[in-house]
Order: structure tokens, then C-alpha cells, then sequence
């Protein structure tokens, strides 16, 4: 009897870059994950982080320009970990979130009272993450973020 092989991949979603596409982005992404990964345990969190990355790239990435974004995602594994990884492309100016020196952690050093407007919604996707990754590439953003299983 043939083995029938496990899917891996998802067909990417391509959606206009733009607030309105939250709810079809999540939905897409929350049943991949329920076909790839039955059982999980991380959908809040993949929720918030496809949410804050969408939103930057919403209101972020097309200045002047109306533009898309892809959402897709996949199985992979890493140090022997099976990993979740989401991936988000656009195709707006460039901009490297893992760039950012005060990212990870800046929680433990900056108290509500003297913290600035912007910017945290990034440290909160490197806190509910287990890696991410930025390359620039022909002229796309691509920025991935695992999770592991």
C-alpha cells in the first residue's frame, strides 16, 4: 500500500495591501494551520503576529501607491524542531523589521509611563515567535516567521 504524502505547503493568498484584508488573511492562515497542523497550540499568537505585520505593511509599504501583499505558509523543521513558518511578501519599499536594535526583549527596559508611541507592535512579533527571517529579494519583501510545533 502506497504512503500518501503529508502536505507541506500551502497555495500562497495574494490580497490587496490594505486593513481590509486582515480578516481573509487570518482566516486562510488559521485553516492552513488547521490542515498542516491539526493540533496546534500557537493560533492566537500567529493570529497577532500576521495581524501586526499586515497592519505595517498596510499602512507602511505603498506610500503613494495602492499595492499587494501574499500570505502563505509551510512546514519545515530546524535543529531537529518541526517548525511552523509563516511568510509574508510585498512588494512596497524596502524595510527590514529585524533591523531594529531595540527589538527583543525592550519590555524589560522600557516601562508604560516612558515608552513611545509605535513601534512595540514588532517587538511583540520577536516575543511570540520562535525565529524570523527578512530578506529583500527582486524587489520584494519576504519575511518569515516560525513557530515551533
Amino acid at each position: 500500500m502506497e504512503k500518501t504524502p503529508v502536505k507541506t505547503t500551502a497555495t500562497p493568498l495574494r490580497l490587496p495591501a490594505a486593513l481590509a484584508s486582515l480578516q481573509p488573511a487570518t482566516t486562510y492562515l488559521l485553516n492552513q494551520l488547521n490542515i498542516l497542523v491539526p493540533e496546534a497550540k500557537f493560533e492566537m499568537q500567529l493570529s497577532l503576529v500576521l495581524e501586526e505585520l499586515l497592519v505595517n505593511i498596510a499602512s507602511y509599504a505603498y506610500p503613494e501607491k495602492n499595492g499587494e501583499l501574499e500570505v502563505s505558509c509551510h512546514l519545515g523543521s530546524a535543529s531537529g524542531k518541526q517548525i511552523f513558518y509563516l511568510c509574508i511578501k510585498d512588494w512596497g519599499i524596502a524595510y527590514d523589521p529585524t533591523a531594529r536594535k531595540e527589538l527583543k526583549h525592550s519590555s524589560e527596559t522600557t516601562t508604560i509611563e516612558n515608552a513611545q508611541i509605535g513601534g512595540k507592535g514588532l517587538d511583540l512579533v520577536h516575543e511570540m515567535t520562535n525565529c524570523c527571517h527578512y530578506r529583500r529579494d527582486k524587489g520584494k519583501n519576504i519575511f518569515t516567521a516560525g513557530f515551533i510545533i
